[in-house]
Order: structure tokens, then sequence, then C-alpha cells
């Protein structure tokens, strides 16, 4: 094994590590392996998650962007391998705080998330050239403050959009991973 490789083991487990090292910890550009099969790629700062970097979830799901503190932070996209939507804008302390939802037929939410899902008022657009302006709003119980909130979308008129669609930048799928 190269000082540059590391594995670590844990009631079995193994954890391998790739990459720069400076004062015995992470630093500068490296990948790592977790035992539950997600990986990481990307920079690190006194052995956190720091810079740009990709992470590669066991089910297929991937984040590219910023990172701070080991956690999301910044610019960065957010790809569901199920459904192929994506979650893209600004990130904070792990969660999409502003950006747009796209979805894999073109339509496109912009607005503001709370824990990366849309809340407040926001902009639907289509790609059939309308779009829709609203408000995702939580409903439920006011008065039981442990009752389970519903999130509901309440929408305007659909009108010709104001922007056109093809305007409206689609961020890059990243490849499938095996």
């Amino acid at each position: 094994m190269s000082p540059a490789e590391e594995v670590l083991a844990a009631e079995g487990t193994a954890v391998k590590y790739q990459g720069a090292y400076k004062g015995g910890k992470k630093n500068g550009l490296g990948q790592i392996w977790y035992p539950n099969g997600d990986r990481y790629h990307g920079l690190w700062a006194d052995d956190q998650k720091s810079g740009q970097g990709t992470y590669y979830y066991k089910n297929g799901d991937v984040y590219s962007g910023s990172w701070a503190g080991d956690v999301k932070s910044g610019n960065g996209t957010y790809v569901f391998a199920k459904d192929r939507s994506q979650l893209v804008g600004d990130w904070n302390n792990g969660s999409l705080t502003a950006g747009k939802w796209v979805f894999e037929d073109g339509t496109n939410y912009h607005g503001q998330f709370r824990n990366n899902k849309p809340i407040g008022k926001g902009v639907f657009y289509f790609p059939n050239g309308n779009q829709q302006e609203g408000e995702y709003v939580e409903v439920g119980d006011d008065e039981d403050e442990e009752a389970p909130k519903t999130l509901v979308w309440r929408g305007g008129a659909v009108v010709p959009a104001t922007t056109s669609a093809k305007d409206l930048t689609r961020a890059p799928l990243p490849p499938a991973t095996a």
C-alpha cells in the first residue's frame, strides 16, 4: 500500500481512500469508497470534503458541486437516479435552499427550498412555452405541532412564459455508473 492509500477497518467493514495527504490528513484530490457502496471523488481539506467534488450514492443518485465542512455547500446539482430529475442551485448545510427542480421532460420549477423540498413562491416553466406562478405551502393541523404537514402547490393561471423554455438551462446529466 502506498502512502497515498489508506484502508480503515472497523468491525469487519472497510473504507478505502486513495489520494493526497498533508499532515496525516486527507488534503487535496482524493477518492473514498464507503462500505455501504457510496463513493466520493473530489477535494479534501483536513479529512473533510471541501471544494468541488462528486458523491455517488449506492442507489444511483449523484451530487456534484461544492462542499464545505463535509456537507453540500455552495453551487451544486443533485440527480435522482429513479426519475432523472435534478435539484440545481445553492446548497447550505447539506440542503438545497434556492434554485430549480428540473424534470426529464423539460419542466422546471424555480424558487426557494427547505430540506430539499420547494417552499414558498415559485414558478413552473413547461416545455410547451407556458408558465404558472404559485406557492408551495404546508397544510395541516396548526394546533398539533407533531401532526404531519402536507406540501401543497397553489398555482395561479397558466399563461404564456415570460422566458423561453429553451433559455432555461438544464444542468448536464452525469453518466450512469455501474
